[in-house]
């Protein structure tokens, strides 16, 4: 069962059985409504961008890739380049802008 758990409020978010997430911020002006809404989790002023990563599963292994977000994606510490998918495990810390969540497939 992955999830991704948003380390501030540990909001749980299920994606298991699901190919591809969309996460990013809520703007019904831009008719952007991503799979994982972050507003209510410090996504405005934690800088993540309307639709600011995905993660999608290729041949069984889940994915994280940045959508060019404005304040970056990064995996363990690790700044992702853009549009590169990077393989996610459990345990691994995600962070978009400055929103800190943990991956988890256990």
């Amino acid at each position: 069962s992955a999830r991704l758990i948003v380390e501030a409020d540990n909001q749980e978010f299920d994606i298991s059985g699901k190919d591809n997430i969309v996460i990013g911020r809520e703007d019904a002006v831009s008719n952007v409504f991503p799979d994982i809404d972050l507003t209510p989790h410090g996504g405005e002023e934690g800088g993540v961008s309307r639709v600011h990563a995905h993660i999608f599963v290729e041949n069984g292994q889940y994915m994280l890739e940045d959508e060019n977000s404005t304040n970056f994606t990064f995996l363990n510490r690790q700044r992702l380049a853009p549009k590169t998918p990077t393989p996610l495990h459990d345990n691994d810390e995600v962070k978009l802008g400055r929103v800190l969540m943990r991956f988890k497939t256990a």
